[in-house]
């Protein structure tokens, strides 16, 4: 029997990648699932007894009967390691995996606490319902060779996201494993997911403090750099990812000499981003990195340098909807006032050669020499 997938209002349609990935979502919509190859699977152990119907009924659900059913928490976990056990041992179906990739990812997106169920089954201490759904999603990435990055990205998104609800402690050789898989697709040639799941899953992961010392000490911020200077110039999603992975790992001491390099020049790139985006988010977010950027004495003559009080006057200008913009921008403004240290091109030139960071920048200008 031969059934349709997806209907348009299901919560399939909330999947991450259909932001990005326009076409794909059409092509889920139109996927056709084989039940009986699916009642196959059963017979032969790949999933549990009665799980092809069930999961046929919640397709065919719409969204608030869905979001009833997920609302029972044995239900949901049921349907999950369904969708797990496809991913894990269904091979050669690429229609029917990426539809179960979809549908996980598309469940938590609805509503982002739906991720405690996936917690609860890899916590489990009950060996019927146990299931290591971060090993399962590790070694799907790991051992996908499909031309195309969409099944990747969706579980390299979820996995991200599973990887900080869990907490490092408890799944920290899986979490330094992707993390590192991550690190090795240095340039974008390399990449085996998109760049703005790879940006995307950064967020989430730097979020633990042991994997943001190994991103800085890896040299993550090589990384970030040639984001700040190429996608992120046109794209606003994967600007507001970089500059809010930035934002998290300035926190922490460790990644200040990140922020204090002169020639990977972050803070001066940053604030470049604001030529092509005046989102809020965006705005809101630059605002909250140079916060705590200001008190390091090197960061604050960065600032200084690419005169960050003008930067600040000039968004004081334009009206905001979100109030705590104004009241961040305020903030700013009061300090790098009370701060204030003006720099010719000259005096920049001679920073960077007293720091031993000698570097082209566009103060030097014909003018400049």
């Amino acid at each position: 029997m031969q059934r349709r997938g997806g209907i348009p209002d299901s919560v399939l349609m909330y999947a991450s990648v259909f932001t990005y990935n326009k076409q794909l979502r059409l092509d889920v919509l139109n996927t056709n699932i084989n039940w009986d190859q699916v009642a196959s699977y059963e017979q032969n152990g790949f999933i549990n007894k009665g799980a092809g119907q069930n999961l046929s009924a919640f397709i065919g659900f719409n969204e608030k009967q869905q979001r009833e059913f997920l609302g029972n928490k044995q239900k949901a976990e049921e349907l999950f390691c369904t969708l797990f056990s496809i991913i894990e041992k269904i091979k050669g179906q690429k229609e029917l995996t990426t539809y179960a990739l979809c549908l996980i990812n598309g469940i938590i997106e609805d509503k982002r606490t739906r991720i405690r169920n996936l917690v609860a089954i890899q916590k489990s201490k009950n060996e019927e319902k146990q299931k290591d759904l971060i090993g399962i999603l590790n070694s799907f990435i790991i051992q996908n060779s499909e031309k195309e990055n969409i099944q990747r990205d969706l579980a390299a998104h979820t996995l991200s996201m599973l990887i900080e609800a869990v907490e490092y402690e408890n799944c920290r050789d899986e979490a330094r494993q992707f993390l590192n898989y991550m690190l090795q697709q240095r340039d974008d040639k390399e990449r085996k997911v998109s760049d703005t799941c790879y940006t995307t899953c950064l967020m989430y992961l730097l979020k633990a403090n042991e994997l943001a010392r190994e991103f800085v000490d890896q040299r993550g911020f090589e990384i970030m750099q040639k984001f700040l200077q190429n996608q992120a110039i046109t794209d606003g999603q994967i600007a507001y990812n970089v500059i809010c992975a930035l934002w998290i790992i300035s926190y922490h001491h460790f990644a200040l000499k990140g922020f204090e390099d002169f020639t990977l020049m972050i803070i001066e790139l940053v604030s470049k981003i604001l030529n092509y985006f005046n989102k809020e988010k965006i705005v809101r977010v630059i605002c909250m990195l140079f916060d705590n950027l200001k008190d390091s004495t090197v960061c604050l003559e960065h600032l200084s340098m690419i005169n960050a009080l003008n930067i600040i006057i000039k968004l004081q200008n334009r009206p905001w909807v979100d109030k705590d913009i104004e009241n961040r921008l305020q903030k700013l403004f009061v300090f790098f006032d009370s701060n204030y240290k003006e720099f010719s091109s000259f005096d920049k030139w001679r920073r960077q050669v007293q720091q031993r960071q000698l570097c082209w920048s566009p103060v030097h200008t014909e003018k400049f020499w």
